[in-house]
């Protein structure tokens, strides 16, 4: 749902551009609109049952993919199962949304790298928590490769030190 939601928020970023580039395409204006009328919807998504919420996502993406589809293809009636209900973790939602509030303090100071926080600061630049992540497995993976070619190598010369003849 979130990924969804920030792929229709990038679009209507792209339209909006085009649409100051193009004021007196009527069309792009049209795709504008009905994309924003997408998010709106996409924040209020529900649906009669579980699999209704999913038959709707997957229209979604099919506009996604074609937005020549009628948005109103896309509308449900009843409301009694939300999206939000389904793919949405109130908790970590918060504790992201939190972290987001401490690292956007207005009181200056250094940036913070909070726990939850979507984006890292290290050596005066930021990284996405994904690059970071992915730095640490890196860097974890190498230091174990590391010491078990090392131990490896260690008790492998002490056992060729024994299998010397003793007549020597």
């Amino acid at each position: 749902l979130t990924r969804r939601q920030e792929i229709v928020q990038q679009r209507v970023v792209q339209l909006v551009a085009l649409a100051e580039a193009n004021p007196e395409d009527d069309a792009i204006a049209e795709v504008l609109e009905d994309t924003k009328e997408l998010l709106a919807m996409l924040a209020g998504l529900s649906a009669a049952t579980p699999g209704g919420v999913d038959g709707v996502l997957a229209r979604v993406d099919s506009f996604l993919r074609k937005p020549t589809i009628p948005i109103e293809t896309l509308q449900t009636d009843s409301a009694e199962v939300t999206a939000e209900q389904l793919y949405v973790n109130q908790k970590i939602a918060d504790l992201v949304s939190s972290a987001e509030i401490e690292q956007l303090d207005y009181r200056g100071g250094p940036a913070l790298n909070i726990f939850f926080g979507p984006v890292k600061y290290y050596f005066n630049r930021s990284w996405s928590l994904s690059t970071v992540n992915l730095m640490v497995l890196g860097a974890m993976t190498v230091a174990i490769l590391l010491s078990v070619y090392l131990l490896l190598t260690n008790q492998l010369r002490v056992r060729t030190r024994r299998r010397q003849p003793y007549w020597r």
